[in-house]
Parts: structure tokens; C-alpha cells; sequence
């Protein structure tokens, strides 16, 4: 899918690309959405695809004035069945008028 509008598709930052967790060990980390449309458009989710046993909290909006930052937790607790490469992906969606787009 193509954002039809004139602003930017919003834009996730995260501390890591890549890195270790160790088995038995809970790793908490923060993912934020970047809104560079104004306060017309909101972020309307942080869509996460993970492996079993990681879970998130819900979307919080950081910056209200014109909803440009928001942020999703991630908390993941690896058990010795998973050890090896996992991969966790994510994407923030904008909501325009009522529109979802990517």
C-alpha cells in the first residue's frame, strides 16, 4: 500500500537492531513511532510480529500536542526451546480521517 497524503510514513525507532538475550532473562525495551503529519493524523498502532512469549503493552501517546511520538514496551522472556536466531519485526500505522494507511 502507498500513504496518498503529502506526509511522511511514520517512522520506528528502537535502541537495537540486533542483539543477545540471554535464556531465563526478561528484556524490556521501548519501540517509538515518529508522526511527521500533524495533529490531523495519529498513529493509530505499532503493529508487532514476534514469537511466542513476547508480549506488549498498549500504545501510548508521548507528545499531544501535535501526536508526533508514540511508543509501544516490548517485554520478552526467552526459554531454553528458543535458543537460537528469533526475529522480532515491526510498523507503525497512521490513521488519516479514519483511513488506515502504511
Amino acid at each position: 500500500m502507498y500513504n496518498t497524503t503529502n506526509c511522511l510514513s511514520p517512522e520506528l525507532s528502537s535502541p537495537y537492531d540486533c542483539l543477545s538475550v540471554l535464556v531465563n532473562t526478561v528484556y524490556t525495551t521501548t519501540i517509538y513511532a515518529h508522526n511527521y503529519c500533524g495533529s490531523s493524523v495519529s498513529i493509530a498502532d505499532i503493529n508487532v510480529q514476534a514469537i511466542p512469549g513476547v508480549t506488549t503493552s498498549g500504545l501510548t501517546l508521548l507528545e499531544a500536542t501535535n501526536k508526533s511520538l508514540y511508543s509501544r514496551t516490548i517485554t520478552y522472556k526467552p526459554n531454553s526451546n528458543q535458543v537460537g536466531v528469533q526475529l522480532l519485526c515491526s510498523t507503525a500505522i497512521n490513521r488519516l480521517l479514519g483511513q488506515i494507511f502504511f
